[in-house]
């Protein structure tokens, strides 16, 4: 669905990781890391210094919680940007859904939930993944 992606992965331990997990649990949804996308469906090499974060960097939320949707592929993402570039925009995507709208209660799960207010360059790893499945049960770490 989205090809190769470069992800800021969060620490497994991160805050936004036991939200997604604890989202997942409760609701029966397939469990993923989160994750803030740098690049998606990249045809180029792929080289993590093109993604790195300046050290003493940071990310910085912004916004509340909110509902996207691409080709019936349903996102609730809450948006972040970079203390050094605020006008470069990211988001973690908190739960994902394929086909169907988030219930209230669901949406209510997140809005409700403690989203971190920053996430520091410490809590993150780039990686590459194989995002090419709308299920992200199927998507995998590229070694």
């Amino acid at each position: 669905m989205f090809g190769k992606c470069v992800w800021y992965q969060i620490a497994d331990t991160h805050k936004a990781n036991m939200i997604v997990k604890d989202f997942c649990e409760k609701f029966n949804f397939s469990f993923y890391l989160a994750h803030m996308t740098a690049d998606y469906d990249i045809k180029k090499d792929f080289c993590e210094s093109d993604y790195e974060i300046v050290e003493g960097d940071y990310f910085v939320r912004s916004g509340k919680p909110h509902q996207t949707e691409q080709n019936g592929f349903y996102s609730i993402e809450q948006d972040y940007y970079l203390n050094s570039k605020p006008e470069k925009k990211y988001h973690v995507s908190l739960a994902y859904s394929n086909g169907i709208k988030f219930t209230k209660e669901e949406l209510d799960f997140i809005y409700k939930a403690e989203i971190p207010e920053i996430i520091e360059k410490k809590d993150i790893k780039i990686r590459l993944w194989n995002c090419n499945s709308r299920d992200p049960k199927h998507w995998k770490l590229f070694e």
